[in-house]
């Protein structure tokens, strides 16, 4: 016997004895193919079913305890569970129906051929049953099919190879309006919109009709002539020769979804154009504040120098640099907001010693502590504490909250700590910038991370400020990967914690708790810098106000020339060779600075001098732009005497 062939189970249910040795000789050659059980009766008959489980049941029709017919089982559907031959001692026409219509597979009449010939009856019996059963499964499979077909929400198309239509499902007729009755002998083509080229179609058949597959997306039309999108696979059917009978098309309605990308689409757009709307008001507001500002505050520091012995006007010049100064903080906060919230992309990373660098960052904050007599110390606990930020951001999120503690603070003082903590294996640096202030109440501790928010508001609100610090200093922060956190007790003091992740750690200070900064005198540009020749500047500039403040600034130590326009800037360049252009970049005429630049740069001679941008556009895109546009140097509007005699010795000393 090979392993291919498994060996049957024959039920022999038979009470004549002899009747069953005559079976079971007939069987004896084939015993490695049969195994035979017999039941004298149902009883052991059904019994026998459960514990033998046999393939083929060979049953008398007339048994002690009723009739053979019994043991034909039928399932849930109505299929012969197990095939039946039945057997009886007498023809009659009547027992013949009554087997055949109740499932038997077949009869026979007892006699000694009919015993002997019983094993070729089993085999032809058992190939039949494989035969139906295969049926069966095959006519299951469809039956599922077609009721997936029937019931799926997708549309489905049979055509034939002519494309005519040869069956259509219930979605088909839901979606399009056409009931199959109309579709069936049509063509696809009935669903034609006019928004289709015929190239496509073509196409379309070509790809299918060579035994691809084809996917697309059309705009049909329906039975009331309304328009849908529908997304479509088409593909070929093979038969088991593998040539194509049929094309089967499965659609989807996709209109919700078109008028959603739509929507999308439009809704991006105007965010986008909301998104440059914004950023010209910001970059234009920029210019505008900064530009007047740059004579407010010029003019002051100006004044601030003439009135040296009447401390009365010096006072009121003072009041006058606060004021500017206040505006110009709020100035740059805003615009350091619109840039986080814009894009954070273009941020340049790196590996920053925190541990090393906190104290030079803070030397200023340091001096304003000590003006308000409060303490001012900087705690390093960890040595070579690194961390990867962008150094601007950490910078300046730490001034702010610094900023923060000293203007709430009267008794007592700040305390900055750098740390280190382990947390689920991830190294953290931890700053800490605790005051002993006014505190921050619990149900304020939310507002004040909001922007243009404070936890004073309102007329009697009690502190300066554009409520944009705290709020700039987190969003900050949670660009490099961070959290910032407070605690806070009314009339105790606030703490503040920058957790940023680190990426090394030197060894431990042997003193814990040294102080790194306690009496840091502020880092200040000099007064005088002296130059090794003659200079001459060519200012343009539009703004008569600033061109009278930076001549002023510059009176000691520069020849300035004006230039109100871009034409009259390359004219001016053309004559005489300038050792330094300061530059701005609106000049409200046909020119601008940037292609004033570009035309300078083509006069023989200056391709090599130093081209400064003093402008009120400050963003970090307007910067990079002017950078990659042949100008030098940046210098941003207000800027301070020092700071401008400080850039010019820097290309010119």
């Amino acid at each position: 016997m090979s392993m291919e062939t498994p060996v049957k189970k024959i039920l022999i249910v038979e009470d004549d004895t002899a009747h069953y040795e005559l079976i079971q000789r007939s069987f004896e050659r084939r015993s490695d193919e049969f195994v035979l059980k017999r039941a004298s009766n149902l009883y052991d008959a059904n019994k026998l079913l459960i514990s033998f489980r046999p393939d083929l049941i060979i049953s008398d029709w007339k048994l002690p305890d009723g009739n053979g017919t019994s043991l034909i089982q039928k399932d849930k559907k109505d299929h012969l569970k197990t095939p039946i031959i039945l057997m009886t001692s007498f023809g009659n026409e009547s027992f013949v129906v009554e087997a055949m219509k109740l499932g038997a597979l077949d009869y026979v009449v007892k006699s000694p051929e009919v015993f002997s010939d019983m094993p070729h009856l089993v085999d032809r019996i058992l190939r039949e049953w494989k035969n139906i059963r295969d049926r069966i499964r095959i006519e299951d499979k469809l039956n599922k099919l077609s009721i997936a077909v029937e019931q799926s929400s997708v549309i489905v198309v049979i055509t034939d190879l002519d494309g005519k239509i040869e069956y259509v499902n219930p979605s088909f007729e839901k979606v399009t309006g056409y009931g199959a009755s109309y579709a069936i002998g049509k063509t696809p083509s009935i669903l034609k919109s006019g928004h289709t080229n015929e190239s496509e179609y073509k196409t379309l058949w070509g790809t299918v009709r060579s035994g691809q597959a084809w996917r697309s997306e059309f705009v049909n039309k329906k039975a009331d002539g309304s328009l849908y999108w529908e997304a479509v696979y088409i593909s070929p059917v093979f038969n088991d020769d593998g040539k194509i009978t049929n094309y089967l098309k499965i659609g989807e309605d996709i209109s919700e979804k078109k008028r959603m990308e739509i929507d999308l689409k439009a809704a991006l757009g105007k965010a986008e154009e909301s998104n440059r709307l914004k950023t010209s008001i910001l970059a234009n507001m920029n210019h505008e504040l900064r530009t007047p500002l740059m004579g407010i505050l010029g003019m002051s520091q100006l004044l601030m120098e003439e009135f040296t012995e009447n401390i009365e006007h010096q006072k009121m010049v003072e009041r006058i640099l606060h004021s500017g100064t206040r505006l110009m903080n709020t100035l740059n906060s805003i615009l350091d907001l619109s840039e986080i919230e814009s894009d954070s992309t273009l941020l340049k990373f790196s590996e920053y010693p925190v541990s090393e660098s906190l104290e030079y960052i803070l030397v200023q904050h340091s001096k304003l502590a000590g003006d308000k007599n409060l303490s001012f110390e900087i705690l390093n606990k960890d040595s070579g504490l690194y961390v990867f930020v962008y150094e601007k951001f950490l910078n300046q999120a730490v001034s702010n909250i610094v900023d923060n503690a000293i203007k709430y603070t009267h008794h007592g003082g700040i305390t900055i700590t750098v740390e280190h903590e382990l947390t689920n294996e991830k190294l953290w640096a931890k700053i800490s910038i605790t005051d002993t202030g006014i505190g921050i109440a619990k149900h304020h501790l939310d507002l004040i991370f909001q922007e243009f928010r404070q936890a004073s508001e309102g007329f009697s609100r009690n502190y300066e400020g554009s409520g944009l610090g705290l709020s700039i200093s987190k969003k900050m922060i949670e660009i490099m990967y961070g959290i910032l956190t407070v605690d806070s007790i009314v009339g105790k003091g606030t703490t503040f914690t920058i957790w940023l992740p680190a990426t090394k750690i030197g060894e431990e200070s042997e003193q814990e708790l040294k102080p790194l900064l306690k009496t840091i005198e502020p880092i200040e540009i000099p007064e005088k810098i002296e130059f090794s020749r003659s200079i001459h500047i060519l200012y343009v500039e539009d703004n008569v106000i600033n061109q009278e403040v930076t001549k002023l600034f510059l009176q000691k130590i520069a020849r300035v020339d004006c230039a109100r326009d871009g034409r009259t800037a390359i004219e001016m360049a053309k004559r005489s060779p300038y050792s330094l252009i300061l530059m701005d970049i609106n000049l409200s005429t046909s020119l601008d600075g940037i292609e004033v630049t570009k035309y300078i740069r083509g006069i023989p001679g200056y391709k090599s001098t130093p081209i400064i941008a003093t402008t009120g556009y400050a963003s970090r895109a307007d910067k990079e732009k002017f950078l990659s546009s042949g100008l030098n140097d940046i210098l941003v509007k207000p800027y301070t005497k020092p700071e401008l005699i400080s850039l010019i010795h820097k290309y010119l000393g």
